[in-house]
């Protein structure tokens, strides 16, 4: 149904008296293009097959994203995105996917693959969804403390397997963590001690700061240097037990698997 007059808004960026097509946001907005330029930037809008401008075009993007996906498919300087809310760039990528708009898309990408670490769950379901292998690799290891209920909204059904069990080895390998290597294999502690009064306030800080929080797989370092600082400043032996277990656990965590779209 087209607006009535009396509530008819047009876009002011996109009003062009010689528009020969009418496009109708889903709150509204009329955007007064050129199909030449729908169909030279567009692989969605083919020429002479929109509607005539006596007839609206509806789109499902409110007017805030087609003012933005818009400005990609005339001859004149592109938007500046780096700054945009996360809402409206993630809106923006999507349209740009769906109208397959080349020149929006590139950036979009590259800018929602800048916004990480935030907003991993949304990026990694874009990337999925459009086959951004980079950009979902990179995205994938800060989504492993997000609760699978979120996940499961972001990426529905199918790829919600794979972050699964993507995600799975993960839970291992933080359960493992919490867990000292003995001290045998270091060099004893005055009076022929393996361990002295310091290793047991270490080893329940480290404990009690990698905790059940996935993310703290990605904070080993900072963790163990803070519980190291704090509980074992005088005690060489035990500073190398320390890094030696800060190191297995790196090292399980860089040996899991990227995420993969293949099962």
């Amino acid at each position: 149904m087209e607006p009535t007059t009396s509530d008819t808004k047009y876009c002011e960026r996109f009003d062009a008296a010689d528009s020969d097509v009418t496009i109708v946001s889903s709150d509204g907005v009329l955007f007064k293009v050129h199909k030449k330029s729908l169909a030279t930037y567009s692989e969605v809008f083919p020429d002479g097959d929109l509607a005539t401008n006596d007839e609206t075009v509806p789109l499902s993007e409110r007017s805030s994203t087609l003012e933005l996906l818009f400005q990609y498919m005339y001859r004149q300087p592109q938007p500046d995105i780096t700054e945009l809310p996360f809402d409206q760039l993630s809106s923006l990528a999507e349209a740009a996917e769906k109208y397959r708009v080349f020149s929006a898309m590139e950036i979009c990408r590259v800018i929602m693959k800048a916004s990480l670490p935030k907003n991993a769950i949304a990026v990694l379901a874009y990337a999925v969804r459009h086959g951004y292998t980079k950009v979902y690799v990179e995205a994938a290891p800060h989504t492993i403390m997000v609760d699978p209920k979120e996940a499961f909204e972001h990426l529905g059904h199918v790829w919600f397997v794979h972050w699964v069990l993507y995600r799975e080895p993960y839970l291992k390998v933080l359960i493992d963590a919490r867990k000292a290597p003995s001290a045998g294999g270091h060099l004893l502690h005055r009076g022929g001690f393996e361990e002295c009064e310091l290793w047991k306030p270490f080893q329940g800080r480290v404990v009690d700061d990698i905790g059940g929080d996935l993310s703290a797989l990605n904070r080993i370092n900072d963790i163990f240097a803070a519980a190291s600082d704090s509980k074992l400043s005088t005690c060489t032996q035990c500073r190398r037990r320390a890094e030696s277990w800060s190191a297995q656990i790196i090292k399980r965590v860089s040996s899991l698997p990227q995420f993969s779209l293949t099962l």
